[in-house]
């Protein structure tokens, strides 16, 4: 059970993007003009849920390419048999539908928005669809999912309108993880064992 738990955990990945989404998150926020509450905080959950949902769906797909690379063995504990594929998809179905629960309950806006968030992390990475493998849809989604849609799910858990301000936070919000998104890329390519 213990080891069923920790699996779990890190199947979630929330040490790679809690942080990532928790400033846009409080950026659509601040944005609303919102303030310390219940909503600030069920934003904040559904936002990381949602996100942890779509990292779930990479790594149940990835498992079995990630059980013969040398590289990514290590990261997916599925791969790893801390955890079965079964157990994972339960989990991540129960996350995915937890997230849309609460996104129901903070309104229309970040419903319609978390549902798309939630639509996004599943094609993203499921094998028939594969976002991820197509380099413009790459890396606008994944922008979408860290950055864009937390931004939007924060902003109309406060408010109904559009005001003034919301545009420029939220394109600098998306720009900056583009860009971040670009780096790390290149990054990746550049330490890609030369064949």
């Amino acid at each position: 059970m213990k080891e069923t738990i920790k699996g779990l955990a890190k199947l979630t990945r929330f040490s790679d993007f809690g942080y990532y989404v928790m400033v846009p998150s409080l950026l659509g926020v601040a944005a609303a003009n919102g303030s310390f509450s219940w909503n600030l905080l069920l934003v904040l959950l559904a936002n990381w849920m949602a996100v942890g949902f779509s990292y779930m769906v990479n790594d149940i797909e990835d498992a079995p390419d990630d059980a013969i690379s040398t590289n990514r063995v290590n990261s997916n504990p599925i791969s790893t048999g801390l955890i079965t594929p079964k157990t994972a998809r339960i989990a991540t179905l129960m996350l995915g539908l937890s997230a849309a629960g609460l996104f129901a309950g903070l309104g229309l806006w970040p419903f319609i928005f978390g549902m798309i968030s939630l639509t996004f992390g599943f094609l993203y990475s499921v094998k028939y669809v594969r976002l991820k493998s197509m380099a413009f849809f790459d890396v606008v989604i994944h922008s979408l999912l860290l950055s864009g849609l937390p931004f939007l799910c924060g902003y109309f858990s406060f408010t109904s309108r559009l005001n003034r301000i919301w545009f420029w936070p939220f394109v600098s919000a998306v720009a900056i993880h583009i860009y971040l998104q670009l780096q790390h890329d290149v990054k990746d390519l550049s330490s890609a064992p030369k064949t």
